[in-house]
């Protein structure tokens, strides 16, 4: 009896929009996400765990996908950023092993940020690349980062189509960046702008050009709850 009223509720939480030729589209209803965050954490927790098993659930649904990878910004609330933003630090001046041990420390705490999935990975692939002594790291699973890596943009594919109307859900600025690069292969947008008009605040990014996943001239990311966790995002230097 249990075990439905919570599977009501995650249902509750989403709503799916008409179908298109690729996906169903879940919005999602932020308040409820913080309810259940709130008031039943451990369940974001296991669904958290099943999104980062070695094997997928394959009874996990696209809603309890998109309320683990949602409810998981309730439970860490942004205290990786200054890890994070040592990671990228070290990563941009090829501190290759501080920035794995950065990455490491930013996935215990939040086990789906992007950044630290792509940058263990790919630090790794350089580094052999370049025939440097990996063996310190024989122990990291490269291949079950990479599945975890595509769980977690599949899940945010899910969101919205990336239009004013229905723009993606991300909780991060780093994790939409992380989106348009990794999902859809798009360079960095030539610039940003914020819109306020709609249901909810969006962040618009007009891009330099389109790939083959994406053929639309701008992208836009709803930023409801990244407002909740950092403030306005129009001063962020992260844009």
């Amino acid at each position: 009896m249990k075990k439905s009223i919570i599977i009501a509720i995650i249902v509750s939480v989403f709503v799916s929009l008409k179908a298109n030729a690729q996906l169903d589209i879940i919005a999602v209803n932020w308040k409820e996400v913080e309810s259940i965050a709130t008031q039943k954490p451990d369940s974001i927790k296991n669904l958290v765990k099943k999104l980062t098993a070695k094997e997928l659930d394959n009874t996990m649904t696209l809603q309890q996908k998109v309320l683990a990878y949602c409810g998981q910004s309730y439970i860490s609330k942004s205290q990786e950023t200054a890890d994070a933003n040592n990671m990228r630090l070290a990563r941009d001046r090829g501190e290759n092993d501080k920035t794995i041990a950065m990455a490491q420390k930013v996935l215990e705490t939040n086990p789906l940020n992007l950044s630290a999935i792509d940058a263990i990975v790919s630090t790794i692939q350089k580094m052999e690349k370049e025939k440097k002594d990996v063996s310190q790291y024989a122990g990291i699973d490269k291949k079950h980062y990479r599945v975890i890596l595509k769980r977690i943009l599949s899940t945010i594919a899910v969101t919205g189509e990336g239009s004013k109307d229905k723009p993606f859900q991300t909780t991060s600025i780093s994790d939409a960046k992380d989106f348009m690069k990794l999902h859809l292969e798009l360079d960095n947008p030539a610039s940003h702008s914020i819109n306020t008009k709609g249901k909810s605040p969006e962040v618009v990014f007009k891009l330099k050009e389109p790939s083959q996943y994406y053929s639309e001239k701008t992208i836009s990311f709803d930023i409801t709850r990244i407002q909740e966790l950092d403030g306005t995002v129009t001063t962020r230097t992260e844009l």
